[in-house]
C-alpha cells in the first residue's frame, strides 16, 4: 500500500487509481464533520466490500500497528471486521446514513464504533464507499449499564410494592377481627 498524508493524519491507498482529489478530501471533510471525526475506511462495492484506503487512526482503534498487518489479517476486507449478520453493503450503499455497529479489533475483541457512510465518484466515475468510524465503546458500555441499573430498580420497586402489599393484607385482616371483637363487646 502507498501512503499519502491528509488532514493530520496518515491514509493508505493500496489502489493507485484511486486519487486524492479535491472531491475525495471534500467527501472525507463532510463525514469527519458527521461523525465528530475519527478514522475514515474507503474501498469499492463488490464481494466483502474490498477496502481500498484506511486512515492510521482506524488502524489504531481497531488495534493495527501498520496496513500491511491489516491487509493480512482481514484481507482487506469490510465485512472481516464487522460482527452483525446480513449484507452489510446495503446499509453503506442508502448513503448518507449514520448508524451503529461492532468491530472485531486485532486482538479478537470487540469495540462499538459510529459509522457514517457516504458514496463517493473518482476521477473514472466510479462509484464507492467511504466511511468514518468513530469509537463508541464506553458509550455503549455506560448505556448498557444504565440499562442494567434501570431493570434492578424497577425489579427493586415491583418487590417493594409486593411486599407492601401483603403486609398491608396481613395487618388488615387481624385488624377487622379486633375491631370486629371490640364492636361485639
Amino acid at each position: 500500500m502507498s501512503t499519502r498524508a491528509y488532514y493530520g493524519e496518515e491514509l493508505y491507498f493500496n489502489d493507485e487509481s484511486i486519487a486524492l482529489n479535491e472531491k475525495l478530501e471534500e467527501n472525507i471533510r463532510l463525514l469527519l464533520i458527521k461523525n465528530k471525526g475519527v478514522g475514515i475506511i474507503g474501498g469499492v462495492y463488490g464481494e466483502g466490500l474490498p477496502v481500498k484506503l484506511i486512515s492510521k487512526l482506524a488502524l489504531q482503534m481497531l488495534g493495527y500497528e501498520t496496513d500491511d498487518e491489516f491487509e493480512e489479517k482481514n484481507g482487506n476486507l469490510l465485512s472481516a471486521l464487522l460482527v452483525r449478520e446480513g449484507d452489510f453493503s446495503e446499509d453503506i450503499s442508502l448513503s448518507p446514513v449514520t448508524f451503529d455497529v461492532q468491530m472485531k479489533r486485532r486482538d479478537g475483541s470487540f469495540l462499538w464504533v459510529r459509522v457514517a457512510t457516504l458514496d463517493i465518484t473518482d476521477m473514472f466515475s466510479n462509484i464507492s464507499w467511504l466511511i468514518s468510524v468513530c469509537d463508541i465503546d464506553s458509550l455503549k458500555k455506560h448505556e448498557q449499564e444504565l440499562l442494567e441499573a434501570k431493570e434492578k430498580a424497577v425489579y427493586e420497586n415491583n418487590a417493594k410494592t409486593l411486599f407492601l402489599s401483603k403486609m398491608s393484607h396481613d395487618i388488615r385482616t387481624p385488624m377487622n377481627a379486633i375491631i370486629g371483637y371490640a364492636d361485639l363487646a
